[in-house]
């Protein structure tokens, strides 16, 4: 059985609709309380968070506004003697490469230029393709990447860079943040916020049957 958009999207008594496809399912008592997945779309089973559009297309907007100054702004410059240079997110990763620190100079544009990036981006294409009919499925699986990869676009990566570049100086450095790493941090929590506010039923809400247009 499937619900239609007036259906409550959530029930008890074991019945429970997925929260990105809305199919109604029941669940047996024993798995009430365990981690279940959708039969259709292979979501995690949860109950319904009421969710906006709007707040979520805001959000996406803010983070691209900011993603702008993260990535242009310097965001820590180093003193070592009379030497003072600062760096944005692009030159730290040229710095790290030239080092001869491939592998990190690759996870710090991963987390820091791509991951970001990808998210805006697909957050964007999601909220401006609404309930379309076409690609429905393709969509639940971009949301479902976006929230998967969303771990990895922390801060920890990043700074873990810059005490790495630090140990391999073998001198003292004084190091002092500046803008681009603030809003490098917006950035991140921005997008987090979006992601948590987009409600994937928002892909299937005009769905009367079948898994995919």
């Amino acid at each position: 059985m499937e619900t239609s958009p007036s259906t409550p999207p959530h029930l008890h008594d074991g019945v429970i609709s997925c929260h990105a496809c809305r199919l109604m399912q029941h669940l047996p008592p024993p798995l009430a309380h365990r981690r279940c997945r959708c039969a259709r779309c292979h979501e995690v089973l949860r109950p319904m968070v009421a969710l906006r559009r709007e707040q979520t297309l805001a959000l996406t907007l803010g983070a691209l506004i900011l993603y702008i100054p993260a990535n242009v702004l310097p965001f820590m410059t180093m003193t070592q003697g009379p030497n003072r240079d600062s760096y944005t997110i692009f030159q730290g990763i040229e710095e790290l490469y030239s080092g001869g620190m491939f592998l990190v100079a690759g996870l710090v544009l991963t987390a820091s230029i791509i991951i970001p990036g990808f998210k805006i981006a697909g957050l964007l294409f999601l909220v401006a393709r609404g309930s379309a009919p076409r690609g429905r499925l393709a969509r639940t699986r971009i949301f479902m990447f976006i929230e998967f990869i969303g771990r990895w676009s922390m801060l920890d990566v990043f700074l873990l860079s810059i005490l790495i570049t630090l140990a391999q100086l073998g001198a003292l450095v004084s190091v002092t943040p500046e803008p681009g790493i603030i809003f490098f941090a917006a950035v991140v929590l921005t997008t987090i916020f979006a992601a948590m506010r987009f409600d994937a039923r928002l892909i299937w809400q005009d769905t009367a049957g079948g898994p995919d247009a």
